[in-house]
């Protein structure tokens, strides 16, 4: 005589359907369904067998939520792999390494595109700060700039700062990075990208030098002078130590 059982009244007679229970399946304050058992005989649902279909009911309720918790973890797991794939070719596209800084500046992750030397492989750097990696030029350009920016936890960009590598030679470095908050607003972090500029840097100083070396053979005076002032550009924009000039004495032979 439940006027809600209404609709299935007709569908009950066809199917000579004599007592029903109806469980709704619950989950977090959200309905996933009704589970629906219909007998032949009336009164067959008695308080006992309804509390089994109950925890029954129970039952399917947790292992629905498992699978679909677990669907929602795939879910979750593939927009994480598929963001980390976009978010890599991003990085490769635009740099050539990718870190990440804890509060005190040092480093705790390095990716990297390709092969790199000494001074960029993760295992020479990691745990250190940027001032504290092995060949770092503290004159360079940025790189107090680039410190203090780290020091007050500020975005930075364009930032260059130089090392020697363990051949001794110069390499150049741009980097952009900026601070990383938790969910309170507590600084745990810097994270950025870098790139490789040397060669850029190599081709912006040759034509420096060879303008330089020009200027130089303008104002030089005599041969001497015109010497020494091509080898103090030269030692100057490569950060050599010293250069000589060495000619044959003709009347001796040395």
């Amino acid at each position: 005589h439940d006027p809600r059982t209404r609709l299935w009244h007709a569908s009950a007679r066809e199917m000579r359907v004599a007592a029903g229970v109806a469980l709704p399946l619950v989950s977090g304050g959200r309905s996933l369904g009704v589970l629906v058992f219909y007998s032949g005989e009336k009164g067959a649902f008695d308080e006992e067998i309804v509390e089994w279909l109950q925890r029954l009911a129970s039952n399917v309720v947790h292992a629905l939520g498992n699978f679909e918790r677990g669907a929602q973890r795939n879910r979750a797991d593939e927009a994480l792999r598929e963001s980390e794939n976009r978010f890599r070719s991003l990085v490769e596209l635009s740099s050539d390494w990718y870190w990440e800084q804890d509060a005190e500046s040092r480093l705790i992750r390095l990716e990297s595109r390709h092969r790199v030397d000494g001074h960029h492989r993760a295992s020479a750097l990691l745990g250190k700060r940027p001032w504290e990696y092995p060949g770092i030029v503290p004159e360079s350009a940025d790189f107090e700039q680039l410190r203090a920016a780290m020091v007050r936890h500020e975005p930075f960009r364009e930032l260059e700062y130089a090392f020697r590598n363990a051949k001794g030679y110069l390499r150049y470095v741009r980097v952009t990075g900026e601070p990383v908050f938790d969910q309170d607003g507590h600084f745990v972090g810097h994270r950025g990208t870098s790139r490789d500029v040397t060669e850029r840097k190599r081709a912006e100083a040759l034509v420096a030098l060879e303008h330089a070396v020009t200027r130089s053979l303008a104002e030089a005076d005599s041969a001497r002078k015109v010497l020494q002032a091509v080898m103090r550009v030269i030692c100057e924009s490569e950060q050599w130590e010293t250069a000589g000039y060495f000619r044959v004495e003709d009347e001796a032979g040395t």
